[in-house]
């Protein structure tokens, strides 16, 4: 048990490493986006071949030969190009990952480059398109990866870019002449690496010659069990490496018996095979679908489970090979060599025990599992044959699938983490955010969080969390309303990178009403259960304020829940104000003759904090978190706040020192004149039952008789 253990760790310590490589990072996200063409090939080509005569006899009278005409053609636009679309999603898809950073990683230009090798390699002769479709898997994703790679490398060597021809007013024609060396040196390339194949090792059909090749050793292998291991093993390996398994074994297995005078056992035919052990495809397809679905713990493996099911169930592999992806993923090879073994073993047995015949009837492809083991077999044991053989596999396939999974939660992670480290960067050079224009990996992750944000603010799945304001007493003040959004697939994500994306999105005026709406049904909670006047301070952002109808979404919320303007506080940063938009002022002017109360955040951070006193009327300043945190041990800091609470009693607003987590800085402000505390010495921000607790056990007047189910009702009530 140990030896396998550790075979498995290290077959996954090779497949992060091998995942993390920004070129198999682009043949998965290539495979990916192939997933549509591949779901809409495997259902027409069902319905094409669907063995029920009386549904053939009526599309035949209903439709004719327009029918065939019509899925043949969607056919031959999916899945017969499936080798175009590898090379043009996955070089696209690499070129696009460094299109932000490198102005040469152009993915027109890397794309067509590919394109233009693949048929260098493969040969295009007399207008022949066989490599096209599953033949030319392997070359494809062989050329997609060499190709992109040495393109990239090609652009980035300055001495070829003949840039001193690069002076037109035409971008476009500027780019094609920088790549003009590049794609002419990667042509070449592959020119002389396809004349080694022909002329040094005789490779002119890389399927063919595998075909032969194979035959010979079928042919050499005499037991029937052994010749059925020989079969499955090397067609799931080349199904692994790129290469249509299934075409080159088949060619193997008619060469292997024509030799061999016509003379075969049952059991090794490929319809035996095919029916009993390469369940929903190749590797046993059905078994990982089904392991996808059971294990749950992925929404995204589970979504393209689900629309794997249907074409798997037809013995249509491509959708959940692609989809997952199996192809080199070094993981994936145990069980994709694994689980066929393990029923073929199983078929054999069945087949000495008599369970199901030692001929079977040949069975269409497309014939449905379950019911092709019926036809196959003649008796219910062959549908009960391949029920075991499903459920074995699917219990072999669970341990692999939940290994990936956990995989793809710590690549979301570290995803996640390099868009928070963008932010960042933007965020301390006072930029705004470009994340949903982008072409790679982060950008597609961005546009996914805000897809997933919209249905948020319908499902009720983000909340609010809150953090009390104390006095030097310890009562409560105010209270900070706080976004919280735990993403069911990224976990926590750090809110101003949520408030970010919306605001790119353009949905900053939909999720600011929604904070209203929520903030002011809670604060209508407590006044329910005797805790008034405890004004709610909420974040606004630039995009907010320049919201035409910000008033009016404010002002319903509060009208609402029956709310006075200073049940609100609204707090902007130091930066907004310091915009100096003619709009941002005119709304902040509007907001303050209505009665709200403004609140300055990270006070002192800036450089002109001081002329904004004088321009709006603040009536509290929030400390900058530098300064209190070396509050304590820094004099100069000391000395900046003293004065800044000096002057705030001669202008008449409070200040508030953020981020306060010791006895020690608590005191230090006290002796300084501050007054109000916000930080986790007190509490940290927690959700709307957690800060009735805190004011329960805070206040110091007759304890509300409301309790959280009193809570519950009211808030029913609001």
């Amino acid at each position: 048990m140990k030896f396998l253990r550790s075979i498995l760790d290290k077959a996954d310590a090779f497949n992060n490493k091998l995942s993390s490589y920004p070129i198999m990072v682009s043949l998965r996200h290539g495979s990916i986006y192939m997933i549509p063409l591949l779901l809409i090939g495997s259902i027409v080509h069902i319905l094409s071949a669907l063995p029920v005569a009386s549904y053939q006899r009526f599309m035949e009278e209903s439709f004719g030969e327009a029918w065939r005409y019509f899925l043949g053609s969607v056919y031959d636009g999916t899945m017969s190009i499936l080798s175009i679309l590898i090379i043009v999603s996955g070089s696209c898809s690499y070129s696009a990952e460094f299109a932000v950073s490198d102005k040469y990683a152009n993915p027109i230009g890397a794309t067509i480059t590919s394109l233009g090798c693949f048929f260098i390699l493969t040969g295009l002769r007399e207008g022949s398109v066989t490599s096209f479709g599953a033949c030319g898997i392997f070359p494809a994703v062989f050329t997609m990866m060499v190709s992109s790679i040495l393109f990239r490398r090609l652009s980035s060597v300055k001495a070829l870019r003949l840039e001193f021809l690069t002076h037109s007013g035409n971008p476009v024609l500027n780019t094609a002449v920088v790549l003009f060396l590049p794609t002419t040196l990667t042509l070449a390339f592959f020119g002389a690496l396809a004349a080694v194949f022909k002329f040094t090792f005789g490779i002119t059909d890389l399927c063919e010659n595998l075909s032969v090749w194979l035959s010979a050793l079928i042919s050499a292998v005499s037991h029937p069990l052994a010749k059925g291991i020989v079969y499955g093993v090397f067609l799931n390996l080349l199904w692994f490496l790129g290469i249509n398994g299934t075409f080159v074994l088949e060619r193997a297995a008619e060469m292997s018996l024509s030799s061999a005078g016509g003379a075969a056992s049952p059991f090794f035919s490929p319809a035996f095979l095919n029916t009993f052990v390469f369940l929903g495809g190749c590797g046993a397809a059905l078994c990982l679908v089904l392991a996808l679905i059971l294990s749950r713990r992925n929404r995204a493996q589970v979504r393209l489970a689900r629309l794997s099911l249907f074409p798997a169930l037809f013995n249509m592999s491509e959708v959940v090979v692609f989809g997952v992806p199996v192809i080199l993923n070094p993981f994936f090879l145990i069980p994709f060599l694994g689980v066929p073994l393990v029923t073929t073993l199983i078929s054999y047995g069945a087949v000495k025990l008599g369970i199901v015949p030692d001929a079977i009837s040949s069975v269409p492809p497309v014939t449905p599992v379950l019911i092709s083991g019926y036809v196959a077999a003649g008796s219910v044991g062959g549908s009960i044959l391949q029920a075991v053989n499903i459920a074995a596999g699917t219990l072999l396939y669970i341990p692999f699938v939940r290994n990936t999974q956990r995989n793809i939660i710590k690549w979301h992670q570290y995803d996640i983490e390099r868009l928070l480290d963008l932010y960042r960067q933007c965020e301390q050079r006072g930029e705004g955010t470009s994340f949903l224009t982008r072409h790679d990996t982060l950008g597609s992750l961005a546009r996914t969080i805000v897809g997933d944000l919209e249905r948020a603010l319908d499902t009720g799945e983000i909340e609010l969390h809150y953090q009390p304001i104390v006095d030097r007493d310890g009562r409560v003040d105010s209270v900070e309303v706080l976004l919280r959004w735990n993403h069911k697939e990224y976990g926590y994500l750090y809110p101003p990178l949520v408030i970010a994306l919306a605001e790119e999105a353009g949905l900053a005026g939909r999720l600011g009403n929604w904070i209203f709406d929520e903030a002011c049904r809670n604060a209508n909670v407590l006044c329910k259960v005797g805790f008034p006047n405890i004004p709610f301070c909420i974040n606004l952002t630039e995009a907010q304020l320049k919201e035409s109808d910000f008033i009016n979404g404010l002002m319903t919320a509060l009208q609402k829940y029956s709310l006075p303007c200073s049940a609100v506080e609204l707090e902007i940063t130091e930066r907004i104000a310091l915009t100096g938009s003619r709009a941002i002022s005119q709304r902040m002017s509007d907001i303050i003759s209505l009665g709200f109360h403004i609140v300055m955040d990270d006070f002192g951070a800036g450089h002109s904090s001081l002329m904004y006193l004088k321009e709006y009327n603040f009536s509290k300043v929030k400390l900058d978190g530098s300064l209190v945190r070396e509050i304590a041990t820094n004099q100069n800091c000391r000395e900046i706040v003293r004065t800044i609470i000096a002057l705030g009693r001669e202008l008449g607003y409070n200040v508030i020192a953020e981020y306060v987590e010791s006895p020690e800085q608590r005191d230090t402000l006290l002796s300084l004149g501050c007054e109000r505390f916000q930080g986790h010495l007190f509490s940290p921000a927690v959700p709307f039952s957690g800060l009735y607790d805190y004011l329960v056990q805070t206040d110091r007047r007759i304890v509300p008789t409301l309790c959280l189910s009193a809570i519950a009702m009211s808030e029913d009530d609001a």
